[in-house]
């Protein structure tokens, strides 16, 4: 099993997440309409009840199984499951749990792929309690 794994953060970066949601949340003139927010709305649940919807299946095993052989730091969560990971790894496993059963490529209203970068600022929420 590999036992070099970790890898230092660094500690001086900027909190880009929540910089980033700070500015979404409290920007004065949103420039979308209800409707808009409420479809991202919509967009987020998708992606969120399709990564909780498949954390047990198959694929999530496997993901997990590969990612655990590296002994990673339990740094943030694997959703729908106990199991805690490092952050990159929480992204990789819950990105692949939000797409096995997604349709996306068959549901011609959504062939966008409007979650597709959900699982990115996901991963750092369980870990900071943001």
């Amino acid at each position: 099993m590999a036992r070099n794994t970790h890898v230092a953060a660094d500690t001086a970066a900027p909190p880009l997440t929540a910089i980033l949601a700070r500015f979404v949340a409290t920007h004065p003139a949103r420039g979308w309409s209800d409707a808009v927010e409420h479809e991202a709305h919509r967009t987020f649940y998708n992606w969120l009840g399709c990564a909780i919807g498949a954390a047990r299946h198959t694929a999530a095993d496997a993901a997990l199984a590969a990612v655990q052989m590296l002994q990673p730091a339990p740094q943030a969560t694997v959703l729908g499951r106990a199991e805690r990971v490092d952050m990159a790894s929480a992204a990789l496993v819950n990105g692949i749990t939000s797409h096995t059963f997604d349709f996306d490529d068959t549901h011609l209203k959504t062939i966008i792929h409007p979650a597709g970068r959900w699982p990115r600022p996901c991963w750092r929420s369980p870990s900071t309690r943001a």
